[in-house]
């Protein structure tokens, strides 16, 4: 399997239509420890939601956080209790997908959001990393050690 990285951010993505989507939140819509979304994160979600169903998850141990994330973008959240890309999380998901459209997890990371997708047998769209200078080192070598298996990923464009 080959794979680019996008340099894409999220709020920047092209149109998705007619889709199941799971939006990862770490990273991809806020960066971590960030406890609110962008206007412009905000204002892509609003657009997507006009033709799209969404849902966000989350790896963050923070539940309310993640919980108070959605209530912010009026969508729903799955996997509250469970990270991706368990079974528990994939059979969560499972229920809630419309099987007349297709489904597309959006990430930032390949050995979460990546292995989620391949599990819940989608695509993955990758997008760039919101990244913030309170990481800790372990956030920082978890992008490390990402980074070093992307090239292993493919990615939907």
């Amino acid at each position: 399997m080959g794979g680019v990285q996008s340099s894409q951010a999220f709020e920047t993505l092209r149109t998705i239509e007619g889709c199941n989507l799971f939006i990862d939140i770490d990273g991809t819509l806020v960066s971590e420890a960030e406890t609110s979304a962008s206007f412009a994160v905000k204002a892509k979600v609003q657009e997507l939601k006009k033709s799209n169903k969404l849902w966000i998850c989350s790896n963050n141990n923070d539940i309310s956080r993640n919980i108070d994330i959605a209530r912010q973008l009026g969508i729903g959240i799955v996997g509250v209790d469970s990270k991706k890309p368990s079974k528990k999380l994939v059979k969560e998901a499972l229920k809630v997908i419309d099987s007349d459209n297709p489904t597309l997890v959006i990430g930032d990371k390949c050995l979460t959001d990546g292995l989620f997708a391949m599990r819940l047998k989608c695509k993955f769209l990758k997008v760039k990393r919101k990244t913030n200078k309170k990481e800790t080192l372990i956030i920082k070598a978890q992008y490390y050690i990402d980074n070093l298996f992307s090239p292993l990923f493919t990615y939907e464009q």
